[in-house]
C-alpha cells in the first residue's frame, strides 16, 4: 500500500500533466496529504503546478504549495514570495513565504527581508532574520538585526541578543550544588 502512494506521488511530480490533473481532480485532504509526501524535488522539476496552487482557497494547501518551491531554491520565485508576504491573510502561509525567501540565501532577498524586518506579524520577523542570519557577517545585516535588540517582541530580542552578543558560561561561576532561589523548593 505504502510502495503504490510513494509510486503515485512519483508519477504526479514527473510529469506536469498529470500533477495538473491531480490537482484539479482531487480534494483538500487528497492534496495535502501528497503535498506532504512530496520529497525532494529535481531541478529540473516544473514550478508551474505549485504556483497555481499559490491561489488556493485553502491555506494549509498554499502553505504546502509554497513549502515545495522553497525546495526548489529558485531566485526566479523571489517576485511570487513577495508577493504572497505582501497580500496573504494567513500568517502561516506569510511566515513559510519569507522562509522561502531566506532559503534562497541570496544577496538579492536581503532588501525584502530588511523590510520584513519591520512587519507587524512577529513570527514573520523571526523568519526574516533567520534568513538575514546566514549573511550576518555582513554590515549592513549587522546594523539591521542589531537595531531589533529594542524590538517590542521579547523572543525577537532574545534571538538578537543570543545571535551577537558573548555568551558568558555561568556554570563556570557557580558550584554544581548550588541552585538559583526560583529553583528551591518553597
Amino acid at each position: 500500500m505504502m510502495k503504490n502512494i510513494q509510486q503515485s506521488i512519483n508519477n504526479i511530480k514527473s510529469d506536469t500533466e498529470t500533477l495538473f490533473s491531480f490537482i484539479r481532480n482531487n480534494n483538500v485532504r487528497e492534496l495535502s496529504t501528497s503535498l506532504e509526501k512530496l520529497g525532494r524535488l529535481s531541478p529540473d522539476f516544473d514550478e508551474k503546478p505549485l504556483l497555481y496552487l499559490l491561489n488556493h482557497s485553502n491555506d494549509n494547501i498554499r502553505y504546502l504549495a509554497l513549502k515545495n518551491l522553497a525546495k526548489l531554491s529558485n531566485i526566479k520565485l523571489l517576485p511570487e514570495y513577495i508577493s504572497i508576504v505582501d497580500s496573504d491573510p494567513s500568517s502561516n502561509v506569510r511566515r513559510e513565504a519569507v522562509s522561502a525567501i531566506g532559503r534562497l540565501r541570496d544577496r538579492n532577498a536581503k532588501a525584502t527581508l530588511f523590510r520584513l524586518l519591520k512587519d507587524l506579524d512577529p513570527e514573520v520577523v523571526l523568519q526574516a532574520i533567520r534568513g538575514l542570519l546566514v549573511f550576518k557577517e555582513d554590515n549592513d545585516v549587522k546594523d539591521e538585526l542589531e537595531k531589533l535588540k529594542e524590538h517590542p517582541n521579547e523572543i525577537i530580542q532574545e534571538v538578537i541578543i543570543n545571535e551577537f552578543e558573548p555568551v558568558e558560561n555561568d556554570r563556570d561561576n557557580k558550584r554544581h550544588i548550588e541552585s538559583p532561589d526560583f529553583m528551591k523548593n518553597t
